[in-house]
């Protein structure tokens, strides 16, 4: 009964995990597509060397960059540790 349920586990987690991949897929390609067409909109805007600046990955990074940053690292060790919880519980 163990082992059947340890494998029904096991499926469910491989094709969340095969989800959340293609999801992040997804989510990368948009990110370029939109990193491409503000690329594009900047340099239309700005002088070259002021839409390099804002297009460089060496500037400082904003105080609202941080703020979303700090964010998304807390919602993932919430996931995570919801994560550690379920497996808890499910294995006793």
């Amino acid at each position: 009964m163990h082992s059947h349920h340890a494998l029904t586990q096991i499926e469910r987690t491989s094709r969340l995990d095969f989800l959340w991949k293609q999801q992040a897929k997804r989510e990368l390609q948009d990110m370029r597509e939109i990193r491409h067409y503000n690329t594009q909109l900047l340099k239309n805007i700005l002088p070259d060397h002021v839409a390099n600046y804002f297009l460089s990955q060496e500037r400082p990074p904003t105080v609202s960059e941080v703020r979303t940053e700090n964010k998304v690292k807390g919602e993932y060790s919430e996931f995570l540790l919801l994560l550690t919880h379920c497996h808890l519980v499910l294995s006793n």
